[in-house]
């Protein structure tokens, strides 16, 4: 009798363990999922600044001018931003993805990562780091 209970508490102790480590395997996937929805949320508020300053250097007037700094990393991701001017289109890389944003035609320059970024809005074009 006591060895049948002891299998049977084993029994319910093997099937409460699995349910547990499957219950975690699923949690750890939606955990790693959204780590990678928030990621790609701080790259998409990014571009979204990025082209609001060009788009409020093409309408404001003759003259302007406003410096700001790009981290080299975010969420200690290395990121490079390049930028199209022919095709009005910048590009900022990170891990193996890419998020893209048009700009104001007229815009020539660099974005530069980890250092001070300079837009200035002379005869109706939009220079990057002059």
């Amino acid at each position: 009798m006591k060895a049948q209970v002891a299998i049977e508490f084993m029994w319910f102790i093997g099937i409460g363990l699995i349910v547990l480590i499957t219950f975690l395997l699923l949690l750890s996937d939606h955990y790693q999922d959204e780590l990678d929805d928030n990621k790609l949320e701080s790259f998409n508020d990014l571009a979204i600044v990025l082209q609001d300053e060009l788009l409020l250097a093409a309408q404001v007037h003759d003259g302007y001018e406003r410096s700001f700094e790009i981290p080299e990393k975010i969420e200690n991701i290395p990121i490079e931003i390049i930028t199209f001017n022919e095709l009005n289109t910048t590009v900022i890389n990170f891990e193996s993805q890419n998020i893209s944003f048009r700009i104001p035609p007229n815009t020539q320059g660099q974005f530069l990562t980890g250092t001070k970024n300079t837009i200035t809005n002379k005869d109706n074009s939009i220079t990057l780091n002059p």
